[in-house]
């Protein structure tokens, strides 16, 4: 058996693989995801300000109002573990970045107004946490029109960090409607029939 093994390893060709340096993770190639002052589920006051913090960029997201105080790039020379100590005095210098989050249905536009609040299956969520990637979103949204007028649908704002860039997402779909009596139709596909009791 061990004379197979070395006929293998030793027909197999040398130098076709060869590591660029440039692909390996650099120092910088981190992220970490906190809450700026504690989980405000369990930190009494404790803003709900989601902090995503990179070798390479901070963002800061208000999970209440869907505004973003602080944002931009950094040059920095900590690794992933230093980074875990940093203070906050770092990322809260940053200028804040606007965000304007916005639909039109029916000839209104809707403005994004609020987060949905912390629930156990809604509000601000994680989805997806580890070194290299950092998933998260806020659900329920609440959109009103410029006469406070609460659209009907169902919203959510994601965001995905990756070391070197930011995707942030919006998904949104017509609420449920109302079930009439009669021949109406209602639901996404329609053809139904509503009884009223």
């Amino acid at each position: 058996m061990r004379r197979i093994l070395a006929l293998l390893f030793a027909g197999l060709p040398t130098g076709l693989v060869s590591a660029d340096p440039t692909l390996y993770p650099q120092a910088a190639d981190y992220t970490h995801l906190h809450w700026a002052e504690g989980f405000p589920g369990s930190v009494e006051g404790a803003p709900w300000r989601r902090v995503v913090e990179t070798g390479r960029y901070a963002f800061v997201l208000d999970t209440d109002t869907l505004r973003i105080p602080h944002f931009g790039a950094w040059q920095n020379q900590l690794n992933y573990a230093e980074a875990a100590k940093r203070s906050t005095t770092d990322w809260s210098a940053l200028p804040p970045a606007e965000l304007e989050l916005t639909l039109t249905a029916d000839g209104k536009t809707y403005r994004c107004t609020a987060g949905g609040p912390w629930t156990t299956h809604g509000g601000p969520r994680l989805i997806e946490s580890g070194r290299f990637v950092q998933r998260t979103d806020v659900t329920d949204l609440v959109f009103t029109d410029g006469e406070g007028n609460r659209a009907n649908l169902e919203a959510r704002f994601e965001s995905a960090a990756w070391p070197d860039r930011l995707g942030l997402i919006l998904a949104a779909r017509a609420g449920a409607k109302a079930i009439t009596p009669g021949e109406e139709s209602f639901g996404f596909a329609g053809g139904g029939f509503g009884l009223d009791g």
